[in-house]
């Protein structure tokens, strides 16, 4: 998504609203993500100087992952906070940093930037809510087949006999 700066050139303090819609591949976000909506961004823009933008709003998504307990889908919806300043590419504030965002020309390529605030939103593992009693059930398998393919198989059968 390409937010076109030039209104806001000279309009120190008044504010240009913008929305618009990012698509993101699963696989950029991490090899648990299945998919992802596309990422929704709505807010607005002000010039501060005449080589830093702030641009404040909503971003939201919804991802679907593997939970990390269950292997079922997890589901999570997000609804981020955006609050940015933006500074012209060669700008004197803007040597080069990961920490902040450039535009160059009169517009900003927003996709780096919606998904840099998706990944730091999503969490190390997913989990789906999962009910304690299917837990307990899986760790009861779990158990189970680890006991079958124990080399101390046949000793545990025997002292169950006794």
């Amino acid at each position: 998504m390409v937010l076109k700066l030039a209104p806001g050139w000279g309009n120190s303090g008044k504010t240009h609203a913008f929305s618009g819609e990012v698509l993101l591949d699963a696989a950029s976000l991490g090899p648990d993500v299945l998919s992802v909506s596309p990422i929704r961004v709505e807010g607005a823009y002000a010039g501060v100087t005449a080589d830093a933008f702030r641009l404040f709003g909503r971003i939201s998504a919804r991802i679907t992952a593997v939970c990390a307990k269950c292997l079922d889908e997890a589901v999570y919806d997000l609804d981020l906070p955006l609050e940015e300043t933006v500074l012209r590419a060669g700008s004197l504030d803007s040597e080069p940093s990961e920490d902040r965002f450039t535009f160059t020309g009169d517009a900003l390529d927003m996709d780096e930037m919606l998904r840099t605030y998706v990944l730091l939103a999503l969490p190390l593992r997913y989990i789906c809510g999962c009910l304690p009693e299917r837990i307990q059930e899986m760790d009861a398998a779990a158990a189970e087949a680890r006991r079958d393919i124990s080399p101390f198989a046949v000793l545990l059968q025997n002292m169950e006999e006794v």
